[in-house]
């Protein structure tokens, strides 16, 4: 199965990793974007693989690191 796949699906499709600082979860990167997501942020999928998502998210990024990495309080930096 490849990513690709979901290049040209209608809903977003974002694989992102989490980014530690001295153990906590501080940020994600993106590994892939299709292009549904691009769309909804504005931005080419060029730009956003391999950036951080703070670098686009400005608002509730702790919201969205719980919600990607799936987790409560695992040192998520608020």
């Amino acid at each position: 199965m490849s990513a690709d796949q979901y290049r040209d699906m209608s809903l977003p499709f974002i694989i992102a990793v989490p980014v530690y600082q001295e153990k906590r979860v501080v940020d994600m990167q993106y590994i892939y974007v299709n292009q549904a997501y691009a769309e909804i942020m504005g931005q080419s999928r060029e730009k956003l693989l391999g950036n951080r998502m703070s670098n686009f998210v400005k608002h509730k990024l702790a919201f969205w690191i719980k919600e990607l990495y799936g987790s409560k309080d695992r040192g998520i930096q608020k």
